[in-house]
């Protein structure tokens, strides 16, 4: 192994300290920078100036013309490649919702998203530590972390790693330079390599806040949006689909499940694919991180399923899908009455949020009249069946009419009594069905008029 750790170092600048022109430096002005800086004790002053003008120029203006934070961070990584005449540069950014180090790299046409755990790999040391890192063999350096290089199909020979650190030396991440094309990266390319990160990490902390207040009002909008679509939703079987693929879509996971609980026996069920076709599973309502979340009445986040003891591993052995990660959230009546968990399985990148714990529960509080609405329709349906089934059943016949004596229905008997076609509606007053000579059929037009009044 052969890596040193280094402070920071005494030649940096504070490019609004001083007002120089942001005129770029040129190839003979960049060399004489290297030049001065590797000897800071001499001519610190034009190394000073010249150093400024450098980041005015190559820094500052790249960070105002960059509008997103994806947009910094390939203009930054894009401009530390080049100062350092490295292959590749990387920025690692702290989020803290998850105690991850992120970053963002363009593999073919898309940005694919990396993470870390806080203090893994050089990068993560340098997080935490605060102190840069030089590594000309990284394999050989039990820090750095491989799998890195693996995801992204890179090899990296040698790296240098700076933190970024914002207000009162607070860190915000860290940046990677990898692979010198021309001998090893040495102290200028440290002193560098800060100052560009010194500058660009108030950019860069302002970025990430403006580019999750973006995240949350498209979250928030799409809340509203799917809730909408939910609560004019009738059929029983079609919300139960469209809640959980809604509960997935706004926690970025791979799957939802809706358990509702059984009053009779106690029991939470739900209906998940399994194979082709759609299984009902019930458990007892203590069983499981759902029973958990539904007897206590409380949002439960596991961010490692199989090491939690009160996760059922028998859902997963049921339906063949293999649970990592899980977030439960309760639905509750206006009672203040349980009455099932929707539970998100596998976010799709880093972990469970505490936004997702808030955006859960307001979906939930959405839902639950949704469910009530369309379970009192089933009811109302059922029932409706059920009359009709009995008067099919019935010889005589019977002829349904309204409080304006229209009709409204009637079963098979006076259908072949009148002659109705089968499927005919008849609607309409009473008399139209039997005629007005009908003797009862006139008396029933009669109080009809007496009932509306002149």
């Amino acid at each position: 192994m052969n890596a040193r750790r280094t402070g920071r170092s005494p030649v940096t600048a504070s490019v609004l300290s001083r007002s120089i022109a942001a005129v770029p430096l040129d190839g003979a002005e960049k060399q004489e920078l290297r030049r001065l800086l590797a000897a800071p004790t001499k001519s610190a002053g034009k190394a000073s100036d010249l150093l400024n003008r450098f980041l005015l120029a190559e820094v500052v203006s790249g960070v105002q013309r960059s509008l997103s934070l994806n947009e910094l961070l390939h203009q930054l990584v894009t401009l530390a490649a080049a100062t350092l005449n490295a292959e590749r540069a990387t920025i690692f950014l702290y989020d803290i919702e998850h105690d991850e180090l992120f970053a963002r790299v363009a593999q073919a046409k898309d940005i694919d998203e990396i993470r870390i755990p806080r203090s893994s790999g050089i990068a993560g040391a340098v997080f935490d530590s605060g102190q840069s890192i030089v590594a000309h063999d990284p394999y050989s350096d039990p820090r750095f972390n491989a799998s890195v290089d693996q995801r992204t199909g890179f090899r990296t020979e040698s790296l240098i790693c700076a933190p970024l650190r914002y207000r009162e030396g607070a860190a915000i991440g860290a940046i990677e330079v990898l692979n010198k094309h021309a001998d090893r990266f040495d102290s200028v390319d440290l002193v560098l390599l800060q100052a560009i990160a010194d500058q660009a990490a108030s950019a860069l902390a302002y970025a990430l806040a403006l580019d999750e207040q973006r995240r949350e009002r498209l979250q928030d909008q799409k809340l509203f949006e799917m809730t909408e679509a939910i609560t004019v939703e009738l059929d029983l079987d079609r919300l139960l689909t469209k809640i959980v693929e809604t509960s997935a879509d706004l926690a970025d996971a791979e799957r939802s499940t809706l358990f509702v609980h059984d009053s009779v026996t106690d029991e939470l069920w739900s209906r998940v694919a399994v194979g082709g076709s759609v299984d009902e599973i019930r458990f007892p309502s203590t069983t499981g991180v759902a029973g958990a979340s539904f007897t206590t009445a409380k949002v439960v986040s596991v961010p490692e399923a199989y090491s939690d003891p009160r996760f059922n591993p028998a859902i997963d052995a049921r339906t063949g899908f293999q649970t990592r990660s899980l977030l439960c959230v309760p639905i509750i009546d206006r009672r203040g009455v349980a009455t099932g968990v929707l539970e998100v399985i596998n976010k799709r990148t880093g972990r469970f949020t505490g936004a997702d714990e808030r955006r859960q529960q307001a979906f939930g509080k959405q839902i639950t009249s949704a469910l009530h609405n369309a379970q009192l329709f089933t009811d109302v349906l059922a029932l409706k069946n059920y009359a009709d089934s009995i008067l099919k059943s019935l010889s005589d016949g019977v002829v349904t009419l309204d409080r304006d004596f229209n009709v409204v229905g009637l079963n098979e008997a006076p259908r072949r009594i009148l002659c109705v076609p089968q499927g005919h509606m008849i609607e309409g007053p009473a008399d139209r069905l039997w005629g007005r000579s009908n003797p009862w059929a006139s008396r029933v037009s009669r109080l009809r008029r007496a009932l509306r009044g002149p």
